[in-house]
């Protein structure tokens, strides 16, 4: 069956117009046969054991760039601010579950996504153009305010794009009370 596989697909290749067939024997075979020329693809041992080799690498580097990629994932879901990664043309490439609740996107197909159909500030922009960091810019939208932090993705000596941090301020308010809270606790346990 083989045989009859590689000689319909040889009749085919002829059928096409072509005119030569490269392989092994059988192939040489059976494209003299039916009057095509054949070239002869020859491999010595060292050029096999390289293929599995360089194979077994790609697995190993695959494998690798797989669980940098998960532990990234985690980071950034795992985390209590909003993040937003953008391209330099402003569109959404990464985007964590807090950020969609504070943009409201119920959309699953946001990626790809222009940024300013979300979320706006000109200062997202100045970023991207001149490449500089912003911090704890308050602004308002959706009815509350928000602190946001721009941080370009720099690749070289260009920006290539920018990551959007988000933290609505009452709960940062709310957190640093808390925190408060917790080491006047360990201050007065400990006098």
């Amino acid at each position: 069956q083989n045989e009859n596989t590689l000689e319909d697909s040889i009749i085919k290749w002829k059928q096409l117009g072509k005119k030569v067939v490269v392989g092994g024997g059988l192939s040489l075979f059976l494209a003299r046969k039916h009057g095509l020329m054949g070239v002869q693809y020859r491999y010595s041992e060292a050029t096999i054991s390289s293929v599995f080799e360089n194979a077994v690498e790609i697995i190993k580097t695959k494998k690798i760039e797989q669980q940098i990629s998960d532990r990234y994932r985690t980071i950034i879901e795992s985390s209590l601010d909003g993040i937003v990664s953008i391209n330099v043309e402003g569109e959404i490439n990464v985007l964590n579950h807090v950020a969609r609740q504070i943009l409201k996107i119920d959309d699953k197909q946001v990626i790809g996504n222009a940024i300013s159909h979300y979320f706006q500030t000109p200062l997202i922009n100045k970023s991207l153009q001149d490449g500089l960091p912003r911090k704890n810019i308050v602004t308002e939208f959706n009815s509350r305010q928000y602190a946001v932090n721009l941080f370009p993705i720099n690749s070289g000596n260009r920006t290539s794009g920018l990551i959007i941090i988000l933290r609505e301020v009452l709960n940062l308010v709310n957190d640093e009370q808390e925190i408060r809270r917790t080491l006047n606790k360990r201050l007065t346990t400990k006098y």
